[in-house]
Protein backbone atom coordinates (compact mmCIF):
# COMPACT_ATOMS: atom_id res chain seq x y z
CA UNK A 1 0.00 0.00 0.00
CA UNK A 2 1.57 3.65 -0.99
CA UNK A 3 1.77 5.99 1.37
CA UNK A 4 -1.03 8.66 2.68
CA UNK A 5 -0.40 12.40 3.66
CA UNK A 6 -1.42 12.68 7.19
CA UNK A 7 -0.97 16.57 7.99
CA UNK A 8 0.02 19.35 6.38
CA UNK A 9 2.74 21.03 8.68
CA UNK A 10 3.89 23.87 6.59
CA UNK A 11 2.94 25.79 2.70
CA UNK A 12 5.29 27.68 0.80
CA UNK A 13 4.88 28.65 -3.36
CA UNK A 14 5.14 25.32 -4.68
CA UNK A 15 6.35 23.72 -1.51
CA UNK A 16 4.68 21.60 1.01
CA UNK A 17 6.11 19.99 3.98
CA UNK A 18 3.99 17.11 5.03
CA UNK A 19 3.63 14.23 7.70
CA UNK A 20 3.21 10.54 5.44
CA UNK A 21 1.46 7.54 7.00
CA UNK A 22 5.14 6.24 7.23
CA UNK A 23 5.92 8.46 9.88
CA UNK A 24 8.27 10.25 7.18
CA UNK A 25 8.16 14.10 7.24
CA UNK A 26 8.55 15.10 3.57
CA UNK A 27 8.84 17.88 1.27
CA UNK A 28 7.02 17.91 -1.64
CA UNK A 29 8.28 20.48 -4.69
CA UNK A 30 5.53 21.18 -7.22
CA UNK A 31 7.34 23.77 -9.35
CA UNK A 32 8.79 21.58 -11.69
CA UNK A 33 5.43 19.15 -11.97
CA UNK A 34 3.49 22.44 -12.59
CA UNK A 35 5.91 24.16 -15.16
CA UNK A 36 6.01 20.19 -16.85
CA UNK A 37 2.18 19.74 -16.97
CA UNK A 38 0.95 23.10 -18.20
CA UNK A 39 2.07 21.51 -21.21
CA UNK A 40 -0.31 18.62 -21.16
CA UNK A 41 -3.34 17.20 -20.84
CA UNK A 42 -4.30 18.93 -17.84
CA UNK A 43 -2.24 22.31 -18.59
CA UNK A 44 -5.98 24.26 -17.79
CA UNK A 45 -5.90 22.80 -14.18
CA UNK A 46 -1.57 23.47 -13.96
CA UNK A 47 -1.72 26.59 -15.20
CA UNK A 48 -4.01 27.84 -12.90
CA UNK A 49 -2.08 26.67 -10.20
CA UNK A 50 0.77 28.65 -10.93
CA UNK A 51 -0.70 31.89 -9.37
CA UNK A 52 -0.10 32.17 -6.11
CA UNK A 53 -3.86 32.93 -5.00
CA UNK A 54 -5.26 30.04 -6.34
CA UNK A 55 -1.47 27.51 -5.29
CA UNK A 56 -2.62 28.90 -1.55
CA UNK A 57 -6.04 27.08 -1.73
CA UNK A 58 -4.63 23.51 -1.17
CA UNK A 59 -6.08 21.47 1.40
CA UNK A 60 -5.96 18.10 2.44
CA UNK A 61 -8.31 15.47 1.65
CA UNK A 62 -7.91 13.19 4.71
CA UNK A 63 -10.05 10.26 2.92
CA UNK A 64 -7.67 9.70 0.35
CA UNK A 65 -4.75 11.05 2.19
CA UNK A 66 -3.78 13.71 -0.92
CA UNK A 67 -4.06 17.50 -1.00
CA UNK A 68 -6.50 19.08 -3.77
CA UNK A 69 -7.32 22.72 -4.70
CA UNK A 70 -11.17 23.02 -4.64
CA UNK A 71 -13.49 23.99 -7.51
CA UNK A 72 -10.10 24.29 -9.94
CA UNK A 73 -11.51 22.08 -12.92
CA UNK A 74 -15.30 21.37 -13.99
CA UNK A 75 -16.83 17.96 -14.52
CA UNK A 76 -20.01 16.31 -15.99
CA UNK A 77 -22.41 14.87 -13.64
CA UNK A 78 -24.75 11.96 -14.75
CA UNK A 79 -27.66 14.51 -15.78
CA UNK A 80 -25.39 16.73 -17.79
CA UNK A 81 -24.59 19.59 -15.66
CA UNK A 82 -21.36 21.24 -15.27
CA UNK A 83 -20.38 21.31 -11.87
CA UNK A 84 -17.24 22.72 -10.01
CA UNK A 85 -14.99 19.95 -8.74
CA UNK A 86 -11.52 19.56 -6.67
CA UNK A 87 -8.54 19.03 -8.53
CA UNK A 88 -6.25 16.30 -6.89
CA UNK A 89 -2.66 15.11 -7.71
CA UNK A 90 -2.34 11.09 -6.75
CA UNK A 91 -0.03 10.56 -3.03
CA UNK A 92 1.77 7.87 -5.15
CA UNK A 93 3.34 11.06 -7.49
CA UNK A 94 3.63 12.78 -4.81
CA UNK A 95 5.97 11.02 -2.09
CA UNK A 96 7.78 9.93 -5.39
CA UNK A 97 8.83 13.43 -5.99
CA UNK A 98 9.24 14.57 -2.40
CA UNK A 99 12.13 14.18 -0.08
CA UNK A 100 12.02 12.62 3.17
CA UNK A 101 13.42 15.78 5.36
CA UNK A 102 14.11 13.26 8.66
CA UNK A 103 17.77 12.37 7.40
Amino acid sequence: MFPKINKILNIELYKIICEWSTGEIRLIDLEQIILENKQKDLKIAYSKLYNPEIFFTLQLDKEIGTIFWPNLITMTDYDGIVKPAQFDICPDLLYSVSSNLNK
